[in-house]
């Protein structure tokens, strides 16, 4: 008997499972605020030189007062090609042009950013893009650790730790006196926010049964969904960066009750010989679904198979194969999902308007990504990976070709945009079971590991990239982002093509089941059938 004997026993997916589940699911809101959050902490509005004091006699601002400041805008700020006042540049007292110190900022949308309290602009532009990575290097090192401690630990303690490590490095970030510190203290969250996430989500996978999994794990990024619409509703409320991070970080606090609320895992008890615990654990999951359990199940559980190693792939070109095409996906869907999801904050129009579309295709997404049931992880993954890309790269010429008015060229655009951020959503959501189902049972823990650190390295290059029309001062410099993040997507989805459908599947158990699945176990599985029907052919002659 396995640990998913036991479950169907006790209730796969009961009242207990349930509660349980939802309470870790809030984890989804809490990870995507701070994930999220840099849409407005590290927004850089439109900005230009402030006028010297000796010039003008008052408070510069980005709005023009009057005629006579208006003149003095014009008079002493340059212009670029397309007639846009110059973000870096003024013209000294002797007419000639200079580099300025000092800014004036857009505060229609957002009061105060890092940005504008830390003039991180023109030749410091690049200190916002590297903190934003920052965070993304944290959460690498979240995802690596946190496997670790929670296995010596366990998962409770683990938790309890990233949730007291996520509530005080995001609520110091408030109190940030300047960039070093702050950018210190984002990788710190993004580590403690990732390790709250896995660690979470892990608790829960181990207390529910197989036939949920793929159900329950897609519910759960309905709630970062969730965390990315309340996320826009707290900034468009405060609109000041100190008080945003402030209103999103001290609900984690609260979350220190789950130490309380939330059992150990059974699995991991049971690892470490701890019997009596994992007994009461699931007696308990029985006691709460109504089920009745024999006082000696435990008795009957068989030794976990041992594990094979990473190396033993070499003789398995195919899953090998397979592994790669899979790696690149995870690092491809991560960087454009995160590079799409930031770069709404410089979509042309309305700040929160663009992102409340970015948040509502990943609704659209999450919701198609139930599709799976019927149409197979395959169809739906290469068919959304595919549009998306295309969607995304479509925007480009609308850009530049596009004869319409600009509120037309950038409607189109945006939507575009959007109809991209739907299929890496789907993406997303569906690569992560469809590796799990491909990987073989004797790697798939090693390997889904490895998978999921290509997608935080792919994420820690989306800032950059979502960020190379200002890193890059030229006018074809907004064509990059959409081009890069097009043409990988179509790339991992063409390449998805050759990984097998795995949809009412026997998944492989080894490494030589996973180099030649489906093959063998379909022919095994015709075997069977044969054999059955023979069987019963046999036994109704009998009788």
């Amino acid at each position: 008997m396995q640990f998913d004997d036991i479950l169907k026993t006790v209730g796969e997916f009961g009242k207990y499972q349930k509660t349980k589940y939802f309470l870790i699911c809030l984890f989804g809101i809490l990870t995507a605020f701070q994930a999220l959050v840099s849409v407005f902490s590290l927004n850089t509005p439109e900005h230009r030189c402030a006028l010297a004091d000796s010039v003008f006699n008052g408070t510069d601002t980005w709005e023009s007062q009057s005629p006579e400041h208006l003149q003095l805008i014009e008079k002493y700020i340059p212009t670029d090609e397309s007639g846009k006042l110059s973000k870096c540049e003024i013209f000294n007292s002797e007419g000639n042009k200079t580099e300025c110190d000092r800014w004036v900022y857009d505060q229609t949308e957002l009061k105060s950013t890092v940005v504008t309290d830390l003039n991180l602009v023109c030749s410091n532009t690049f200190k916002a893009t590297a903190s934003s990575s920052m965070f993304m290097f944290g959460n690498l090192a979240g995802s690596f650790l946190s496997g670790l401690v929670s296995d010596f630990l366990g998962r409770r303690k683990t938790l309890l730790i990233s949730i007291m490590g996520s509530a005080v490095s995001s609520i110091a970030m408030s109190f940030a006196p300047e960039y070093y510190s702050f950018t210190i203290l984002r990788f710190f969250c993004g580590a403690f926010n990732m390790s709250l996430f896995l660690t979470g989500f892990v608790l829960g996978m181990e207390m529910i049964g197989p036939q949920h999994r793929l159900f329950v794990g897609i519910v759960i990024e309905f709630f970062w969904a969730i965390g990315f619409l309340l996320l826009i509703a707290i900034g468009y409320a405060i609109r000041i960066w100190k008080y945003i991070q402030l209103a999103i970080s001290l609900p984690t606090l609260l979350f220190i009750s789950y130490y309380w609320l939330l059992p150990e895992s059974a699995r991991w008890l049971l690892v470490k010989g701890r019997n009596a615990e994992a007994e009461q654990v699931i007696l308990n999951v029985a006691k709460t679904n109504g089920k009745v359990v024999p006082t000696d199940i435990l008795s009957k559980l068989e030794e976990p198979k041992r594990a094979e190693k990473l190396k033993a792939l070499k003789r398995a070109p195919r899953l090998l194969c397979r592994t790669l095409v899979i790696l690149f996906n995870w690092f491809v869907i991560a960087m454009t999902y995160y590079g799409l999801s930031l770069n709404s904050g410089n979509l042309p129009g309305s700040l929160y308007v663009n992102l409340t579309i970015s948040a509502v295709a990943e609704v659209i997404g999450y919701s198609l990504c139930f599709l799976c049931f019927v149409s197979g992880r395959k169809a739906m993954h290469v068919v959304a990976m595919i549009i998306g890309g295309l969607a995304i790269i479509s925007s480009v010429p609308v850009l530049y070709l596009f004869q319409g008015s600009e509120s037309q060229k950038n409607t189109i655009f945006v939507v575009l945009n959007n109809i991209g951020k739907v299929g890496v959503t789907i993406g997303f959501a569906v690569i992560y079971f469809w590796s799990a189902e491909i990987f073989p049972t004797m790697l798939r823990n090693s390997l889904m590991g490895i998978s999921s650190t290509f997608a935080r390295v792919g994420s820690i290059f989306a800032p950059v990239i979502a960020d190379l029309a200002k890193l890059v001062p030229s006018k074809y410099s907004s064509v990059l982002p959409p081009l890069i993040f097009g043409i990988f997507t179509i790339s991992a989805g063409l390449l998805s093509l050759i990984l097998p459908e795995t949809t009412d599947k026997v998944l492989p158990e080894t490494i030589a089941e996973a180099n030649v699945f489906p093959e063998r176990l379909e022919n095994e599985e015709n075997e069977m059938m044969e054999n059955d029907k023979a069987k019963g052919f046999f036994e109704n002659t009998k009788m």
